[in-house]
C-alpha cells in the first residue's frame, strides 16, 4: 500500500486508536445499560471499520464515509461533554433518556462502581474529585474528541491527495491515448499530424533508375 503523503498511514493508525478506546468505552456503557449510548459506539466502529478499509485499500468514498459520521460522532462527544458538566440547559437528571432510552436510572457504570476519592463516604459532595463518575464521562468523551478531530482531518487530506493523484492520473493517460490512437505504420511529426509514407513514389523513383 503507498501512503499519500503519510496521510494514509496516520489515518489508519488513528483509526486502530479509535476502535480500542471505543470497545472499552462500549464495554462499561455495557455495563451501565446506556443503550443509546450503545447504538451510538456501534455505528462508530462500523465507521471506524469502514474508515480503515479505506484508508488500507485506497478508496475514497469508503474515507468519505467515515469523515462525514465522524461530524455526528463529535457532536455526540461534545453532547456527552456539555450534560455531564451541566453546561447551560442541560441537566443530568431531565436528559438521562438521552443516555439510556429511559430504560432505567443509570447514568454511569461508574456511578454504582465508585472507586478511588469517589468511593469515599466521607468526601463533602462540593469538593473536586477526580475519579467521580461524571469526571470520567467526560474523560471519555473528551478522548474521543480529539482521536475524531485528527481522524476527519487526516480523511479529508487523505481524499484530496487522492482526488488530485487521480486526475493527474487522467490526464496522463489521456496524452498518452491520444498518441496511440494514430494507426500502426503512421508517423507523428512535432505538429501532432501522423504522416503517410510514400510508398508509391519510392517504388516509381526505383524502376526509372
Amino acid at each position: 500500500m503507498e501512503c499519500y503523503c503519510s496521510g494514509a498511514c496516520c489515518m489508519i493508525v488513528i483509526c486502530i486508536m479509535q476502535l480500542l478506546t471505543i470497545s472499552a468505552r462500549q464495554a462499561f456503557d455495557f455495563l451501565g445499560f446506556q443503550w443509546a449510548a450503545i447504538v451510538v459506539n456501534f455505528c462508530q466502529i462500523g465507521a471506524v471499520i469502514l474508515g480503515l478499509a479505506g484508508a488500507y485499500r485506497q478508496k475514497r468514498r469508503l474515507i468519505a464515509v467515515y469523515a462525514t459520521w465522524s461530524l455526528i460522532w463529535l457532536g455526540w462527544n461534545s453532547y456527552i461533554v456539555f450534560l455531564y458538566l451541566g453546561i447551560g440547559d442541560l441537566k443530568l437528571e431531565e436528559h438521562m433518556i438521552s443516555l439510556n432510552l429511559g430504560l432505567n436510572d443509570n447514568y454511569s457504570w461508574f456511578k454504582l462502581h465508585p472507586f478511588g476519592c469517589a468511593a469515599n463516604p466521607n468526601l463533602p459532595s462540593g469538593e473536586f474529585c477526580i475519579y467521580r463518575f461524571q469526571y470520567i464521562e467526560i474523560y471519555q468523551s473528551s478522548v474521543q474528541l480529539l482521536l475524531g478531530v485528527i481522524g476527519f482531518s487526516f480523511a479529508c487530506y487523505t481524499v484530496g491527495i487522492m482526488k488530485e493523484d487521480e486526475r493527474n492520473f487522467d490526464l496522463q493517460m489521456g496524452y498518452h491515448g491520444s498518441i496511440g490512437s494514430h494507426k500502426v505504420g503512421e508517423d507523428v511529426n512535432d505538429n501532432g499530424r501522423s504522416v503517410q509514407p510514400l510508398v508509391g513514389s519510392t517504388l516509381h523513383t526505383s524502376s526509372t533508375v
